[in-house]
């Protein structure tokens, strides 16, 4: 079984759910005796989770593909973007005299294979603090451990890298919208186009395909 299969069977089910969600206010906003405003919480609720499904992914194929090559790193040389970026961090953090700043003694968590643990901490620590899954916070994350900036291969059908990033975002900003401010109740157009989300949950699932490809070819 592939070492990411259970990231991507999650993202798909994830997915599903969301169309199920979609598809349940389709059948109440048919029913002349509901009223259709406040079905609008089905379809804000379904670009909350499209991004927190697409979140999770993100960070889930970054931590295994990351820690996968990690396992099979015989040195340091093998990983060296990884290795450099928290190698950095101590360097920067002694520089500036931080508070909590490495010491003398600090420095044998870099004997043996214990580097590793060091890259695996310092993964979990940006992956945690990751504030949004936009395009630049994808970038920085995939250069600074692998090395490469993925986003640029987000190429898909009739839709280039740059148009691909700039469409996730907007999504996502649109997330921040809606868990950020109450639905205007007083105007009619207020909603969100039942077409618009559906556009957008299948382009979510072909970039999550999009991904998991790109990842898969960078070595």
């Amino acid at each position: 079984m592939k070492f990411t299969a259970r990231a991507t069977v999650n993202f798909n089910l994830a997915i599903k759910e969301i169309r199920n969600l979609l598809n349940y206010y389709s059948g109440l906003s048919g029913d002349r005796n509901q009223n259709n405003i406040n079905l609008e919480v089905f379809k804000r609720s379904s670009v909350i989770l499209m991004v927190t499904a697409w979140e999770s992914f993100v960070e889930d194929m970054l931590s295994l593909h990351i820690n996968h090559r990690l396992n099979d790193a015989k040195s340091p040389d093998n990983i060296s973007k990884a290795f450099n970026t928290v190698a950095n961090t101590w360097y920067v953090a002694i520089l500036n005299k931080s508070d909590n700043h490495p010491k003398p003694d600090d420095f044998t968590k870099w004997t043996g294979d214990n580097w590793k643990e060091l890259i695996r901490e310092k993964l979990r620590e940006d992956l945690t603090s990751l504030n949004s899954p936009k395009s630049k916070n994808i970038s920085n994350l995939s250069k600074r451990y692998l090395g490469v900036d993925i986003t640029q291969e987000w190429n898909m059908p009739r839709i280039n890298a740059q148009q691909v990033s700039s469409k996730l975002d907007w999504i996502i900003e649109l997330r921040g919208e809606i868990t950020h401010r109450i639905v205007n109740y007083f105007e009619a157009r207020s909603g969100i186009p039942q077409g618009d989300l559906v556009e957008n949950i299948n382009f979510v699932e072909r970039l999550g395909v999009r991904t998991e490809e790109v990842l898969d070819s960078t070595k």
